[in-house]
């Protein structure tokens, strides 16, 4: 009697779904910071630990947790300029979300007047961009699983003025970053749009709508380096 045996999944394979599961992950999570910006709220504190993974039949199954640092633009609620509530592993060099010579939101109705022009002109929520690009490019290359190795990362990122694109060439020997080239860098492309200074990150809208949330065409694992822009300096 013949006996069908499971054949053992390919590298290819394996690769590809550990990148389907990154993209769901990134996309609710993205999606959550979404919804929390759309309300004036900026969460401060996007890490790896600070995303809950359930089992649901339908909807988000990657949830943010840990509110504990969030500020509300609308109404001042735990908001300081003077004060910054970060995780340097994951944070943005500039490390609060708005300049400290901000004043503090006025009281009531005034402070949800103005909440949109403090918004739009200081983007508060860029903070959250990064974060996430930081989370992104850990999920995404092995070697920075362990949450120590992130802090070794901000600071290499400092020593090259938050260039990722310089970061690499000069530290990134170490690191297997095929994850992120596949499909022609497009995983790579939105670590480079995330984690770059504030005057050239890209929101949270913006990168939900990039290349690397769309599906994977079996068989187009990566592009040709030549035919990328990625590795090119602005």
């Amino acid at each position: 009697t013949a006996v069908a045996v499971k054949a053992e999944p390919t590298a290819e394979e394996l690769e590809r779904r550990s990148v389907a599961v990154i993209r769901q992950v990134m996309k609710d999570t993205l999606s959550g910071l979404k919804v929390l910006h759309q309300g004036g709220v900026v969460h401060r504190d996007v890490k790896p630990a600070n995303i809950l993974i359930s089992e649901v039949s339908s909807g988000a199954a990657c949830r943010l947790i840990d509110l504990g640092a969030a500020a509300d633009i609308r109404n001042g609620f735990n908001f300081d300029p003077e004060t910054g509530l970060l995780d340097p592993r994951y944070a943005p060099p500039e490390q609060y979300i708005m300049p400290r010579d901000v004043p503090p939101p006025p009281a009531g109705a005034v402070a949800l007047l103005g909440s949109p022009f403090i918004w739009a002109n200081y983007k508060p929520h860029l903070f959250d961009s990064f974060c996430a690009g930081m989370t992104l490019l850990q999920l995404m290359v092995p070697q920075l699983r362990i949450s120590s190795t992130m802090q070794t990362v901000n600071n290499q990122l400092k020593v090259v003025d938050f260039d990722v694109m310089a970061w690499r060439r000069m530290y990134g020997g170490k690191y297997d970053f095929s994850l992120l080239d596949r499909c022609n860098y497009a995983g790579w492309d939105l670590v480079r749009q995330l984690v770059s200074p504030k005057g050239k990150r890209a929101s949270v809208d913006s990168a939900l709508g990039h290349r690397f949330f769309w599906p994977e065409v079996v068989g187009t694992s990566a592009g040709a380096l030549t035919s990328s822009k990625t590795l090119e300096r602005d």
